[in-house]
């Protein structure tokens, strides 16, 4: 508490406020420049820490830095243009609400959102500093390369329509970061016999060459001018307006994920998860069974139905629901727990699927029939050698489970239900 008392007075000193006034402003305006990155404003800001001592140095290099990093989302926002790498994913909202004509409420999110988040992350320097520390000096070889592998794994969600493409631009930046000396036996890989390639090729240039060019290239493609659309600006001009006070609080929990919106297009947050999917059955007994699955939405994206006819046959039914995990592909973060419903009407039938997703992946289904046609599928799917995170293997998924029921005469129902292998489910009875 005597380090924290003294650090905020410090930074209080009218002296010391000025000079991060002055930093903000620097590092703002450097974080705004496609291509200098937040270690590139701190050095560029050292020369004007020669004059002062090593605390207010320190103060003014973190202002810089913090502010270089909120000053990267605004070219992202406006141009699609990330002006730090770590703005890179800004662009997939931000841009979007420019060309809406919402430039300024997405600026403020992002300003508000990088304040908290900044925050946060103060916090926890304060008060986890030692913790960190010691599990930082716990890394070694196995938990590097863990981290890296799931980072690479990251890549089967960033396209979802283009798995493929996304698999090709991912092995195209690992054979970039081969570049240069070897950093353990300091041997030269792929340099071609030139020095200039010995340090490698730096993240800077390529973020630039594959964010800033291209985007430059399609609006010098476009023959009309790009104008803001949307109901609120006819007359095409951007809008500067910030988030209000009620906007930002609707959205305020979407920080700690809240995932559930209160109409599907409006996409308005409920901001406490809130209404929850309710299902209800009459048993027989005198108890009630409560069952709680909590699930997110990119494997439930992944979930299909189709209305078969009564002539279909088992074998077309096993293809059908292959053809649904083959398509699905990465999406749901294999290795995935199939849940099939077969029989029902129309809803009913989806909500087999879910229920089948609830059993134990060690339980089969009683019925020996749909026991073995479960064996089968499994099978099937684990042939496809899409492997877990979508790397190949032969683990694609870890259960099929089958529910069925009565259906009309003229019809069959068969719904695909896909969990990631997390699959979490509790159920109590009272």
């Amino acid at each position: 508490m005597e380090l924290l008392t003294s650090g905020m007075a410090v930074v209080f000193r009218p002296g010391m406020l000025l000079m991060v006034v002055v930093a903000v402003f620097l590092g703002t305006l450097f974080g705004a420049l496609p291509g200098v990155s937040g270690t590139m404003a701190v050095t560029l800001g050292i020369p004007f820490t020669y004059s002062m001592n090593a605390t207010d140095a320190i103060v003014f290099l973190v202002a810089i830095y913090c502010a270089s990093i909120t000053g990267g989302g605004m070219t992202a926002i406006l141009f699609k243009i990330p002006g730090v790498p770590s703005s890179a994913p800004t662009t997939y909202d931000g841009y979007p609400m420019a060309q809406r004509g919402e430039a300024g409420k997405a600026l403020g999110m992002q300003l508000i959102c990088s304040a908290v988040g900044g925050i946060f992350a103060a916090l926890c320097m304060l008060f986890l500093s030692p913790q960190l520390t010691q599990a930082a000096l716990s890394f070694g070889p196995a938990e590097l390369f863990a981290i890296s592998f799931m980072g690479l794994s990251i890549l089967t969600s960033l396209d979802t329509d283009n798995i493929c493409r996304t698999i090709i631009s991912g092995m195209l930046g690992l054979l970039m970061a081969c570049i240069g000396l070897d950093p353990l036996l300091g041997v030269p890989r792929l340099t071609f016999g030139t020095r200039f390639l010995n340090s490698g090729i730096e993240m800077i240039p390529v973020m630039i060459g594959f964010f800033a060019v291209t985007e430059v290239l399609k609006q010098t493609y476009k023959p009309a001018k790009l104008k803001a659309v949307g109901s609120d600006t006819q007359s095409g001009k951007l809008s500067a307006e910030l988030p209000s006070l009620k906007e930002f609080l609707s959205v305020k929990w979407v920080v700690l994920r809240c995932s559930v919106v209160g109409d599907p297009l409006r996409r308005v947050n409920t901001n406490d998860n809130t209404p929850a999917m309710l299902h209800l059955r009459m048993v027989p007994g005198d108890r009630i069974s409560i069952t709680v699955a909590p699930k997110g939405a990119g494997s439930e994206n992944m979930s299909s139905l189709r209305m078969m006819t009564p002539a279909a046959t088992a074998d077309q039914i096993v293809d059908y629901v292959v053809q649904a995990v083959e398509t699905a592909g990465s999406n749901p973060c294999p290795p995935v727990v199939v849940g099939v419903g077969i029989g029902g009407n129309f809803e009913g039938c989806a909500l087999l699927a879910k229920r089948a997703l609830c059993r134990d992946t060690s339980s089969g289904n009683p019925d020996p029939f749909y026991r073995e046609l479960e064996k089968r599928m499994l099978e099937r799917i684990n042939q496809t050698g899409i492997g877990p995170q979508g790397f190949g293997g032969r683990v694609t998924a870890l259960a099929v489970n089958i529910e069925a029921g009565a259906t009309h005469i003229a019809s069959l129902p068969v719904a695909v239900n896909i969990c990631c292998h997390v699959n979490r489910h509790a159920v109590r009875t009272i």
